[in-house]
């Protein structure tokens, strides 16, 4: 009797200490397939799911963009957190089977309204989302947007008002009430036919009206604005100006020489039957120019060169190659031949180097129309205006001397030169830049410090 009893006790033993045998997972889910943030740091969870529900799992968690989205998982469950503007996967991984949800993450971004042209204008949400608040950057070049004129800026008071006296600028915004210049647009008005339609001072009856207007995302007055503006339409009326159209290059070239020969005194209109070619020789950088409108460009034999006007600030580099087609006026201003060409009729076609003209101080004021707009290159001592020792000022142009030999030419600065306040060399230098005339007066431009090199 005994006996049996044991043997039935052993028999159960197995039985008492086996284990469930293990459950393979099937496949894997996440609670949500799509998540959208809209601020850096805000969270979300995800918890993920694995068929059959009793299978032992181990997840892994993965971000495919952590500049956009990082994940930290615990188990079945994540927090996903925003980090930047984008899309990012996260995908939760056990054994050979994944699951994913996009993350979107959209901070800051507004409805812009339209795509930017006339038909379909940028709203005023998207032109103050835009603009980074650099009066020196164009932020977007060439658009249209919409908005509801409420004023102008004034710049001594810095609020939005009605009676203007000026007419260099209006406001526009998303609804005619609006006075808070956050949430306003500034809109340059430039000499011609936009300040003419537009400007409250000569206008007043365009405050409330709703407009379209074309130039390029910038800030202006410390506001969101748009510069550079070449266009308008007033929508109820259906009336405005269109900006100028980019011409057709594909027409002859003649030469700088040859353009210039074609003034004689009075101002010439060109019909953009034929273009230039030149290598541009003022330097943007440097800033050495009383406008950021103004260019020079050389032939690639710097045999002749000519200052050019544009309508909006340029923003060729020195030893850009362009295209010019001859539209608009050739003229001369301060005695100092100039064409005025919209920006849209130029293009960069390459790049090139242009090598001085060597020919002493004596040389350049005896022949001084052989060197006119050509990079030429001399020596000399350098002398400040009266009582300075630096290149320029902040406050004023500065005429220097350029003298060698009881021969001597104006070394001019701008006050936007970014070197004005270098000193000047006392010793005899070499001297490198753009040979010029402002009236009477003989000149030449260096474009940037390193036109300047000591000779000792």
């Amino acid at each position: 009797m005994k006996l049996k009893h044991l043997f039935l006790a052993v028999a159960i033993l197995p039985l008492l200490f086996s284990c469930d045998p293990e459950v393979t997972v099937t496949g894997i889910a996440v609670d949500k397939t799509s998540v959208t943030l809209t601020e850096v740091g805000q969270t979300d969870t995800l918890v993920a799911t694995v068929v059959p529900a009793k299978a032992t799992v181990n997840v892994t968690w993965k971000s495919s963009n952590t500049a956009v989205a990082t994940v930290t998982g615990d188990g079945m469950t994540a927090v996903i957190t925003a980090v930047g503007n984008g899309t990012a996967k996260i995908s939760a991984t056990t054994d050979i089977f994944s699951a994913e949800c996009t993350v979107t993450v959209n901070i800051g971004t507004v409805d812009p309204g339209g795509e930017g042209s006339k038909s379909d204008p940028y709203s005023i949400s998207y032109v103050i989302e835009k603009s980074t608040g650099n009066k020196d950057v164009i932020d977007q070049e060439g658009v249209w947007v919409k908005g509801i004129v409420v004023g102008y800026y004034n710049s001594d008071s810095k609020t939005i008002e009605t009676a203007d006296t000026d007419g260099f600028n209006i406001v526009i915004a998303a609804t005619a009430s609006e006075k808070d210049v956050t949430k306003a647009v500034c809109v340059q008005l430039p000499i011609g036919d936009v300040r003419a339609g537009l400007s409250i001072k000569d206008n007043a009856s365009v405050i409330g009206k709703e407009i379209l207007v074309h130039g390029d995302i910038t800030t202006y007055n410390t506001m969101a604005g748009i510069k550079n503006t070449n266009g308008y339409w007033l929508i109820a009326e259906d009336k405005g100006v269109n900006p100028p159209e980019k011409g057709n290059f594909d027409v002859p070239v003649m030469t700088i020489a040859e353009l210039s020969a074609m003034y004689t005194g009075n101002d010439v209109i060109l019909d953009g039957s034929k273009k230039i070619v030149g290598v541009v020789t003022s330097d943007l950088v440097g800033g050495n120019s009383t406008s950021k409108k103004n260019l020079v460009i050389t032939s690639e034999g710097n045999t002749a060169g000519i200052a050019i006007r544009f309508d909006k600030d340029n923003t060729y580099a020195l030893g850009d190659k362009i295209e010019v087609l001859l539209t608009g006026k050739l003229t001369a201003y301060e005695k100092a031949l100039q064409l005025s060409v919209a920006s849209v009729n130029t293009a960069k076609i390459g790049t090139a180097t242009i090598t001085p003209r060597e020919a002493t101080v004596e040389e350049l004021n005896t022949n001084f129309k052989a060197y006119e707009f050509c990079v030429v290159k001399t020596q000399g001592v350098i002398t400040a205006e009266s009582g300075k020792t630096s290149y320029g000022n902040s406050s004023t142009h500065q005429n220097n001397t350029l003298t060698n030999n009881n021969s001597s030419l104006v070394l001019f600065v701008a006050k936007y030169s970014t070197f004005i306040a270098e000193a000047i060399p006392a010793n005899a230098v070499s001297v490198t830049g753009i040979m010029q005339v402002f009236n009477d007066t003989k000149q030449i431009v260096v474009r940037n410090l390193g036109d300047v090199q000591s000779l000792n």
